[in-house]
């Protein structure tokens, strides 16, 4: 649904677009019923309405770019960078054909293709350098790259340009979280709380930075609130819960004097029932801050206590 979101916007200003501009006839009429399959999630429907516009006009480069768009959400990625390309083919100066080359980079990522991804997140860049969405992904692939200071660049830009670009907030927070810039961190994990409330990762972490500053009980409400504690089914995982480890335990790693960092790092080891771990991490903590010991005893077994019977 979230990837659908944005993708959904792309395509309803694409389409809106096309209805806008061209007369209306039978290719019109194929484009209208794509769209409205594509409102009501019927992507491989909107693919044979659009399937059937493109045999009218095999050179329009609009109708490649909206194919390609309903194939990446029915998760056929070869077909859409196929559809991407022949877009770019017909159309290498039409307007808006910075969302061929990014959408293109998007599919090429997914597929592990980074290289790729990346000469096409620079294109879309270089045609339109307002355009939040390539500065975003090719941040993830700078960040991926071991470059945090140029992937923070990347998603600052994209967060000037689009204040609404909820995954540009999580992604600078994390590298902020693992440059212990908390107060930055914090605020970003904020925003996207804002801006998606069903994201879990972004709770994670915040909880961490909550433990991180002796807030255990607010910290612990973000896990209880968004993790397997007491997590609406489907909303979080073991996936979602190795990735918020990965970035606390480079915290932690970076820190290795944080008592506190121990002890998140401690309650996350909790939730994923990995509890020799647990331990270690809080009495680690309780050797560095041995006050925690005391401070954090009723909360760790209740913690326990939850997870053992799930």
């Amino acid at each position: 649904m979230f990837i659908k979101t944005f993708i959904g916007i792309f395509l309803l200003l694409g389409w809106a677009f096309t209805a806008f501009a061209q007369p209306a006839n039978v290719e019109q009429e194929f484009i209208d019923s794509a769209q409205s399959y594509f409102e009501k999630d019927q992507f491989d429907k909107a693919i044979t309405e659009l399937d059937k516009a493109v045999k009218l006009s095999p050179r329009s480069s609009k109708l490649f770019l909206m194919r390609g768009d309903c194939k990446w959400l029915t998760r056929d990625m070869e077909g859409a960078i196929a559809d991407y390309t022949r877009a770019i083919e017909l159309g290498p100066s039409a307007p808006g054909i910075e969302r061929a080359y990014n959408n293109r980079g998007v599919a090429r990522q997914h597929l592990g293709n980074d290289i790729n991804a990346f000469s096409d997140f620079e294109r879309a860049i270089s045609i339109n350098p307002n355009y939040a969405d390539p500065f975003y992904s090719r941040g993830v692939i700078l960040e991926k790259r071991g470059k945090p200071d140029f992937a923070l660049k990347d998603f600052d830009r994209a967060i000037l340009l689009d204040p609404f670009k909820t995954p540009a907030y999580s992604a600078r927070g994390n590298i902020r979280f693992r440059k212990n810039l908390l107060p930055g961190a914090f605020s970003d994990y904020n925003r996207a709380i804002e801006l998606f409330p069903t994201v879990a990762s972004s709770y994670i972490i915040r909880g961490m930075i909550y433990g991180i500053r002796g807030k255990w009980e607010i910290a612990l409400d973000d896990l209880r609130d968004r993790i397997e504690l007491n997590s609406e089914p489907g909303l979080t995982g073991v996936g979602v819960l190795g990735v918020a480890f990965n970035d606390i335990d480079k915290f932690v790693q970076a820190n290795p004097a944080n008592a506190r960092a121990y002890a998140s790092r401690g309650f996350v080891n909790l939730i994923r029932k990995r509890n020799p771990e647990a331990d270690r991490d809080f009495n680690r903590s309780f050797q560095l801050e041995p006050k925690l010991r005391k401070d954090l005893k009723e909360l760790i077994e209740s913690v326990k206590g939850r997870t053992s019977g799930q």
